[in-house]
Formats: C-alpha cells, structure tokens, sequence
C-alpha cells in the first residue's frame, strides 16, 4: 500500500505522467523505444507488486538512457538529451521507491542518488559560451558567441526531482551535498607533505 501511495504522490506531482486519460497515451519523440517500456511499466503499476514496478521502472530508465546518449552523440544536449535525462531521473525515484518497499534500503538510496546525479545533471547545465563548425566543403571554420547563458527547458522538471530525492533520502537519514552537487560529499584527503 505503501508504494501505491509513493505512486499515486509522483502522479501527483507530476514527476511520473499519468497516462491513464489518454487514448493512446505513449507518444515520446525524443525518445520513441521509451514507448514499449512505459507500456509495461503501466502494466507493472497496476499489479501494486513493488518488484514488479521497479524492473518495469528499470526498464524505462535504461530506454531514457540510452536515449539520452544517443542524443549526446548527435550533439542534441537540449532539449534531447536534457529531457531524456530527466525522464530517466523521475523514474530511477520509482525505482528507488520500490526498493525501499522491498527493505533493500542500500539499493534504494544508491538509486535516489542516480536520480540526483541525472537531476543535477539538467538542473546545472547551461548551454557553451562558444559554438564552432568546421566545413568539410571547403567553406572553412568558424567561432560564433551564445550570448544566451539559460538553463534547460526542464530545468524545473529536474529540480523538482532533486527535491524529491532528497525529502526521500532524509526519510532514510541520508543527507546530501549542498544544491548544485550531484552527490553526497565528504572530505577531502590531506595533501602529502613534500
């Protein structure tokens, strides 16, 4: 029951879509193989069965992952990558969540900070001061200035996951780095004397 509650709080939050109102809810074209894996993981969300719901979860973090590199690949940061981030984020928190059902605590909170890293990730990032092409045609290089220093169109998607993150990691006493870190810190090691 208590996962049922974790689900029905994301849906509400909208950190994790409801589907259930559209007739052909599944349409992603940043991320189009997301489409089978959400599939079960509705399916998955319906049985209540927390390790159901966390393989299916699983399931559509990877397809956003992979996503999300594929788009870092053809150099489509944002929004691509950036959403694909994102969505992998939201449901690593579903993940995490059936974990924690589970009582595998560990696994739960090393879940809740893959989602924090991949937050932060998109919270943090702010598009190159610079942009260069080269031209194989013989048209020669060129430099251009972003004068936009913005952050992601999902820079408040992101935050909202981090926020999330880490209400459910002090739930489990786990604290974290200070915003804008992607991981809990500690300190740093003393410096050899010469």
């Amino acid at each position: 029951m208590k996962l049922r509650a974790a689900l029905a709080a994301l849906f509400a939050a909208g950190l994790v879509p409801s589907y259930a109102a559209a007739a052909s809810p599944h349409k992603d074209a940043w991320c189009p193989v997301s489409v089978a894996k959400l599939e079960a993981f509705d399916a998955a969300a319906a049985s209540n069965d927390p390790e159901k719901i966390g393989i299916a979860a699983q399931g559509v973090v990877e397809a956003y992952m992979n996503c999300a590199a594929e788009a870092q690949i053809a150099r489509n940061v944002e929004p691509a990558m950036n959403y694909d981030k994102t969505r992998a984020a939201q449901f690593e928190v579903v993940v995490a969540r059936s974990l924690a059902a589970q009582g595998k605590i560990a696994d739960a909170v090393a879940a809740y900070r893959e989602a924090r890293k991949g937050a932060t990730d998109v919270a943090d990032w702010t598009p190159s001061s610079m942009s260069y092409a080269v031209s194989n045609g013989g048209g020669g290089t060129s430099t251009s200035r972003n004068s936009s220093r913005g952050t992601s169109q999902y820079h408040t998607a992101a935050l909202a996951v981090r926020d999330a993150v880490d209400a459910e990691l002090a739930k489990l006493g786990v604290t974290t780095a200070p915003t804008g870190s992607a991981a809990p810190t500690a300190a740093p090691a003393p410096l050899p004397s010469p």
